[in-house]
């Protein structure tokens, strides 16, 4: 009668520990993905000076499970912006300031644009002593003073931002991004350039392009997303946010050629110190997802408007009609 092998303890306890480690490796894995890349904004939504309320929550009803798109459903909100370390223009602040809106159960997506130059007031500055300034101007103001890391700084500088808004015109987004044009400049290079169609003419002594269909690189795109052809924010900053749109949507169709999605991790991680985010690795991909299933004619660019500026302020700054604007950011940024 044969007798039956047995494993030695030895064997068994190296089994157990390799178990024991590709679990613990799965669960740190999982949590990573679903860990925020950086710290979020937290804003003080007490009221201040300006009128601006903190939002109040209503009892909502019941309702029946939904289907998800992209693992998402309901409407959420980002605040983007973007700063430009790049040609030595450190102290422009966010000049690309914009909100997006996107409601995975309809599959749309709503950029909203502020322009940088609006002059807003803040109690939350007083320790710089600066009540008042151009919107864009307070990413650098706040990015000066900030210690840490790199993530912290923008992280810091962002919150601030995202505080002038909400206390001027009592709106906020669910996460944040913000990124260093250099990284854009960069990632188009690596991605082949740009097609843009530019509609008329444009130039302001530094650089000049055509109308017509071109083709464009980093730098290229950098300068005709920043150029003002004069009379200042007031009168050239319009075209600007359109021209910055116009990238926007170019860039993303760029982004969705199939030989280029799969350079998206690498750039981001060639980048992690130029973009700081709350979002995690799981809503990232959430996002990529979304960009590949929503049409071209669901996503839409609206602006703050002419008509809702009343004057010129301090350093070439925009006065704005505060309740016109605070009204049409809450109209387009309701769920």
């Amino acid at each position: 009668m044969s007798k039956k092998k047995r494993l030695s303890p030895i064997l068994i306890s190296v089994f157990i520990l390799l178990i024991v480690l590709v679990l613990a490796i799965a669960l740190y894995l999982t949590v990573i993905f679903y860990k925020p890349i950086a710290a979020p904004i937290v804003l003080d939504v007490q009221p201040t000076p300006t009128g601006a309320l903190a939002p109040t929550k209503t009892a909502q009803p019941q309702v029946l499970p939904v289907v998800k798109t992209c693992g998402q459903s309901g409407v959420m909100t980002y605040l983007v912006l973007a700063s430009q370390h790049f040609f030595g223009n450190v102290d422009s602040g966010a000049d690309f300031i914009r909100f997006v809106r996107i409601d995975f159960d309809n599959q749309t997506v709503r950029l909203i644009a502020i322009p940088d130059d609006i002059l807003v007031e803040t109690p939350h500055l007083a320790a710089i002593n600066v009540a008042q300034s151009r919107l864009g101007i307070i990413y650098y103001q706040v990015e000066q003073i900030s210690t840490g890391t790199p993530a912290e700084i923008q992280t810091a500088a962002s919150t601030a931002v995202a505080q002038a808004i909400y206390d001027n015109y009592g709106v906020s987004a669910d996460h944040y991004i913000y990124f260093d044009m250099e990284f854009i400049v960069t990632a188009i290079d690596q991605l082949g350039g740009l097609d843009i169609n530019i509609p008329a003419a444009v130039s302001d002594g530094a650089a000049s392009f055509n109308p017509g269909e071109q083709h464009l690189d980093g730098v290229s795109v950098f300068h005709y997303a920043r150029i003002l052809p004069g009379g200042g924010e007031i009168v050239g900053g319009w075209n600007r946010m359109d021209r910055q749109n116009q990238i926007v949507k170019a860039l993303t169709a760029k982004l969705l050629e199939p030989a280029n999605i799969v350079k998206i991790p690498g750039l981001i991680q060639q980048f992690r110190n130029n973009f700081t985010t709350d979002l995690s690795p799981d809503l990232i991909t959430n996002l990529a997802c979304m960009a590949d299933k929503v049409p071209q004619d669901q996503i839409t660019n609206v602006r703050v408007e002419q008509d809702m500026i009343i004057g010129e302020g301090p350093d070439n700054s925009m006065i704005a009609d505060t309740e016109k604007v605070k009204n049409f950011l809450q109209v387009q940024l309701a769920p």
